[in-house]
């Protein structure tokens, strides 16, 4: 007869919000930024912030300047073609390259 020895010993990660350990199978939902975690029944619209497909816990917000007017950004899940078919290519490869600029920027305060 064999034994097998199961490890009880299981690292779980607290949620942010209410200091709980999330276990296996419990929904949750990560920052994108800093990796913090919280339960999903925890979230709340002011703790997480979804932008541009990406979630971000509300302290990354703040700290990090995410949210960032930029006209020119498309989502990832669209083709640049919906929108601008009949342009040049290097009417389009400039707009791609004017928006990651845009995305880039950091916010000064003087």
């Amino acid at each position: 007869m064999y034994s097998i020895n199961m490890c009880r010993n299981e690292h779980h990660e607290a949620c942010v919000c209410c200091s709980k350990p999330i276990r296996a199978g419990h929904p949750f939902i990560t920052c994108k930024k800093c990796d913090c975690i919280m339960h999903k029944k925890c979230k709340t619209t002011s703790n997480i912030i979804k932008f541009r497909e990406q979630t971000y816990c509300s302290n990354c917000i703040e700290l990090y300047d995410i949210i960032r007017y930029n006209p020119l950004y498309q989502p990832p899940h669209l083709s640049r073609n919906e929108f601008l078919g009949d342009e040049p290519l290097e009417y389009v490869e400039s707009l791609d390259t004017i928006s990651q600029i845009l995305e880039s920027c950091r916010q000064y305060s003087f």
